[in-house]
């Protein structure tokens, strides 16, 4: 497809914020006074979180405020927030209006900023909460439940015709690999496509399935209609693909997806995929790729020492090293959803992992049918 290429924009939103320990209602849009100047990822918990003042840890409701300024064209594409986790609760206004929040403090939540922009500076104001709250897990555990933007916040600029990022999902986009004959896998790509101009268009959806050295193996096209909503689900068979064996082969793949109108890309994502069984049997114990394969790992948690849980890329390298270095083949990322980075770490090493929801030791009496676990493990599955 030939035009210009209008993907999704992402840019980095991490400087430039003040953060306040001052619960003040007013700072939904009034400046707030005496904050300090902070750099995301942050928690408030750094110190105190990890038994550096010898007293409880701070829980409570905090600020995070930040200018943004926003040209004429910016106000015609569509501009959402990408928060990648805020502990544990999280409520963002914009210009005074409440523009979305969260209540799954490990996973990432975006909120969409168009309906709320106007030209020139714009207040950008969350309030971060990690105080008790029976309908939130975690309830009790026996680590920090830290406070903060504690994980890195961007800004998604698109067009009109994107993948659907408000699903709970990532990419808008899901990839399924099974095995259906020896020699043989099925690859089904589906997911949904949003259209938030008043006019419905034609469209083509193209995936390319590329192997390590950028060449393409497969290839598959789909006419769609766009109109509000576009579902879609493209199913191709793979013959004999390089495998996904744990430490000894990472080997991975790439999907490109994307959704092209008018001879123009609209949106585009690439995400990777390793092909692999995994069964766990009685007899054999777990089996990769049909081989019995022995489970040597450790825990792993989201904190290191005078950051708190505010770490950045280099220390999930590190910890990745570590891991690595002692011979690990697999381990449980303890007890909730981790940076999607470090997933991304694990594939790439081939390593396997547990995951899993800090649904831990008690079951909220407020909320019967903990319908926040719930909304977290489909975040954690999705993302």
């Amino acid at each position: 497809s030939k035009g210009v290429n209008m993907m999704l924009n992402i840019m980095p939103l991490n400087d430039q914020w003040t953060f306040t320990k001052n619960n003040n209602p007013s700072y939904v849009l009034e400046s707030i006074q005496d904050g300090q100047s902070v750099t995301l990822p942050h928690s408030w918990n750094d110190i105190d979180g990890q038994g550096g003042s010898g007293e409880q840890y701070y829980r409570g409701q905090c600020w995070y405020q930040r200018i943004l300024n926003i040209s004429q064209e910016d106000l015609t594409k569509r501009i959402y927030l990408e928060i990648g986790a805020a502990g544990n609760m999280g409520h963002v206004y914009v210009n005074g209006s409440l523009a979305g929040d969260s209540r799954c403090g490990y996973a990432m939540f975006r909120v969409p900023l168009t309906p709320y922009l106007k030209e020139g500076e714009n207040v950008i104001s969350i309030r971060v909460d990690n105080s008790y709250d029976n309908t939130v897990f975690p309830l009790m555990a026996d680590f920090t439940f830290y406070g903060g933007l504690y994980r890195e916040v961007n800004l998604l600029v698109m067009d009109d015709i994107h993948f659907d990022i408000m699903d709970n999902g990532r990419d808008g986009v899901y990839l399924t690999q099974r095995k259906i004959a020896p020699e043989m896998f099925e690859l089904i790509v589906h997911g949904q496509i949003v259209n938030e101009a008043s006019i419905s268009k034609e469209g083509i959806i193209q995936i390319q399935l590329k192997d390590e050295v950028g060449k393409i193996v497969m290839e598959e096209s789909s006419e769609l209609a766009l109109g509000n909503e576009a579902t879609f689900r493209i199913r191709s068979e793979i013959a004999d693909p390089i495998l996904w064996d744990g430490v000894d082969q990472p080997y991975l793949y790439t999907v490109e997806v994307s959704v092209v109108t008018e001879g123009q890309v609209c949106d585009s994502r690439r995400v990777t995929i390793g092909f692999r069984t995994v069964e766990a049997t009685t007899e054999q114990g777990l089996l990769l790729n049909g081989k019995p394969v022995k489970i040597n790992g450790v825990c792993r948690h989201q904190d290191f020492a005078g950051v708190g849980n505010a770490i950045t890329k280099k220390h999930m390298d590190e910890d990745m090293a570590l891991i690595r270095e002692i011979g690990a083949n697999s381990l449980r990322l303890a007890h909730y959803q981790h940076d999607d980075y470090f997933y991304s770490l694990c594939d790439r090493h081939g390593l396997l992992v547990w995951a899993e929801i800090p649904f831990i030791s008690i079951p909220s009496t407020q909320d019967p049918e903990n319908r926040n676990a719930e909304e977290q493990l489909e975040k954690l599955i999705k993302q």
